[in-house]
């Protein structure tokens, strides 16, 4: 239910950690979190945690590119 909820909040695909219990998505920055709590309530959901988190370099990287960034071995730089 909450993947399903999350679906129509996001830009994505949902992604469902079932080990933790836990689901994430992408959202547009104009959607606060006040208003994912409030989705979250009125669609009677319970829910123990919310956290939203800015995009790293390596996230753009990888939107950008599809790939992952290539992460080098400090002793081969250094050489």
């Amino acid at each position: 239910e909450a993947a399903a909820l999350l679906a129509r909040l996001g830009q994505d695909e949902p992604v469902i950690d079932q080990q933790r219990r836990m689901v994430s998505v992408a959202v547009d920055p104009a959607v606060k979190v006040p208003e994912i709590v409030r989705a979250f309530d009125s669609s009677g959901i319970g829910v123990d945690d919310v956290m939203r988190r800015s995009s790293t370099l390596d996230d753009v990287f990888l939107t950008l590119t599809g790939a992952p960034a290539v992460e080098r071995d400090p002793e081969e730089v250094a050489a």
